[in-house]
């Protein structure tokens, strides 16, 4: 047992059992609760004799202690106040929102899809193609899909929600129309859609 892990109160053994618990459990990532863990043990080194050597305590007595700490060990301002936020943050996720220790749910792992393997057999034949979310049909709540022949072999694909406005439609004809290889944004919609005043 090293000078450091004697000098380390019991509350404060069991704050940083916690905060293993937590990187166990993949909650916090190994830095932070290294640097957690480092926070902790250098405010539970800075109590005196007499001190109570509680959470509660320290949390209570944060300004007081890391101004020991900063003259202790001539930290610099940046130095405390990096201490300072890291252990106050341990120390409250601990006790959460009710100054009880917390039970933080475990994060749910991202799922990934199961592929199932070939049967024998299959690995010599055509894969099949990939079919696309354009190629299976419209959006969720989409309406109306349509395609709108321009000509010249051209063709405009769309996928209209069911409950569109004028002012939508005039929204999207502005956003199409600043596509337009002769756009000119200084004419109106009016001008830009009658060229020759219709």
């Amino acid at each position: 047992m090293s000078a450091e892990e004697k000098k380390t109160p019991g509350a404060f053994e069991e704050v940083l059992a916690w905060l293993t618990e937590q990187e166990t459990r993949q909650i916090l990532g190994p830095s932070t609760v290294r640097q957690y863990a480092t926070s902790v043990r250098r405010y539970a080194e800075a109590l005196r004799e007499g001190e109570p050597t509680t959470v509660e305590f320290v949390l209570e007595q944060l300004e007081e202690l890391s101004e020991r700490l900063k003259t202790e060990r001539d930290w610099s301002d940046s130095t405390l106040i990096s201490y300072r936020s890291r252990v106050q943050s341990a120390l409250r996720a601990y006790l959460g929102q009710d100054g009880v220790v917390a039970e933080v749910v475990a994060k749910p792992k991202p799922s990934r899809p199961v592929r199932k393997p070939r049967a024998e057999g299959e690995g010599s034949g055509p894969r099949r193609r990939r079919v696309s979310r354009r190629e299976e049909g419209p959006a969720p709540g989409a309406a109306r899909t349509g395609v709108y022949n321009l000509g010249q072999g051209r063709t405009l694909r769309f996928d209209l929600p069911d409950s569109w406005s004028v002012d939508d439609v005039r929204k999207a004809a502005w956003y199409l129309m600043s596509f337009a290889a002769d756009f000119n944004p200084s004419r109106s919609l009016r001008e830009s859609l009658f060229p020759d005043g219709e």
